[in-house]
This record gives structure tokens, C-alpha cells and sequence, in this order.
């Protein structure tokens, strides 16, 4: 779970690993992974939406996907915790994705076509692996997640 620029966020580990390989590496390709039975999306289902402050490092981290929880919760409140989870998952991934993009080195480089962001999501159970990509409106300048395929 990546979390969005903002003044807010301190840089992390991940996003200077991110820009290291994109600014000096020329990394072309940015693959966002996500899989089943993930720990973190099921703590942070578990988590209670009234604690404002986490209180540990992984609290801190599984918060960056709340708006995946609330909107899955919106949406899945009739499947079972598990069906919420796995769709929780992959909002998760399709957040990070478009996170990415909040960073303006990341943001110009997939502008210009440079750089290609993808999204994927393992599910250990079939072995199957879907996956998405970052699209964008030329005329708009918006970014949209597209491009579904499942591979098995």
C-alpha cells in the first residue's frame, strides 16, 4: 500500500526505492503487487474506523488503504469477511496504482510516456494472476486504472 504525495507523508522507504529506480536506473516499468489472504488488508478490515491515531508502524502503513476499506465496505457489506477482504485487496492495489502518479517525478515520466505503471493481483489459491494498467485521457490529462486481463 503506497501512500499519496502530500505534505503530510514523510518520504518512505518504498518511494525512494521507487524514485532511485526511475530518476537513475531508467526503470520502465513500475509493477504495484497485491495477493490473496493478505495480513495487511485483513488487519486493516479488522481495524476500527474510530482509532484516529495508529499506534504501531504497521497500524501506520494499513491506514494508507482505509479509502479502499470504506469504499469495499460500502459496496460488500452483505459478502462475508473474506469476499470483502479479497476486494479490499485489489481496491488496494488500484489506490496504489494511482498514487504513484501523486509524486510529480513519477507523474511527468508516465506523461511522457517513459515510464508504465501496472497493477497485479496473485491469487495464491488458483494461481492466477490479474492485472491492470495506468491509463490517461491525453485530452484531459486524467489517470485511470484500465486494461484487465487474467492470466492463468
Amino acid at each position: 500500500m503506497l501512500p499519496i504525495s502530500s505534505h503530510r507523508f514523510r518520504p518512505t522507504e518504498t518511494n525512494s526505492a521507487l524514485e532511485f529506480a526511475v530518476t537513475t536506473l531508467q526503470v520502465e516499468n513500475i509493477i504495484v503487487m497485491g495477493h490473496s489472504n493478505c495480513g495487511g488488508i485483513a488487519a486493516l478490515m479488522n481495524h476500527q474506523n474510530h482509532l484516529e491515531q495508529p499506534s504501531s508502524l504497521v497500524e501506520r502503513w494499513v491506514m494508507n488503504g482505509k479509502a479502499a476499506k470504506l469504499r469495499t465496505q460500502e459496496v460488500s457489506s452483505h459478502l462475508s469477511f473474506a469476499e470483502q477482504c479479497r476486494n479490499c485487496e485489489k481496491e488496494s492495489i488500484k489506490d496504489s496504482v494511482m498514487n504513484l502518479i501523486t509524486y510529480p517525478w513519477k507523474r511527468d515520466r508516465v506523461k511522457r510516456d517513459e515510464v508504465k505503471i501496472h497493477g497485479c493481483y496473485y491469487n495464491l489459491s488458483d494461481c492466477s494472476l490479474e492485472k491492470w494498467r495506468l491509463s490517461s485521457d491525453k485530452n484531459s490529462n486524467e489517470f485511470y486504472v484500465s486494461d484487465r486481463e487474467i492470466w492463468s
